[in-house]
């Protein structure tokens, strides 16, 4: 890794170089983009895939999950999956690190379990 990312860069004859932007490497043009998904370890959380671009970095997360890191589980009860299914109620269950379940609760009288994975 080039130390000129996180520090001041001195030549030979101790004279400041020029330090890039953030995101960009190789002074003193600066032209070659930083991989910022191979800096650190898991950038993206739950499964989201992280997508390098020009200076910077993307999470691409699954349909569980949203944030900038992924980090942040969407609650499948927000979309009313239980409506049509003689339910009164929905309980969110994060099932494990990649999938968040839910349950309905039937009414009186209905039996079953609907749940997505």
């Amino acid at each position: 890794m080039n130390s000129c990312l996180t520090e001041s860069c001195l030549d030979n004859n101790n004279n400041r170089e020029r330090i890039c932007s953030k995101g960009f490497t190789k002074p003193p043009n600066c032209l070659e983009d930083i991989n910022e998904c191979l800096l650190e370890i898991e950038p993206c959380k739950n499964g989201g895939q992280c997508i390098n671009t020009i200076g910077n970095y993307y999470c691409q997360c699954n349909e569980y999950y949203q944030g900038n890191d992924c980090s942040i589980p969407i609650d499948p009860c927000l979309s009313n999956p239980c409506i049509a299914s003689n339910s009164i109620s929905c309980t969110s269950i994060i099932a494990n690190q990649n999938s968040i379940h839910f349950n309905c609760t039937c009414r009186v009288g209905f039996t079953g379990k609907f749940k997505i994975q």
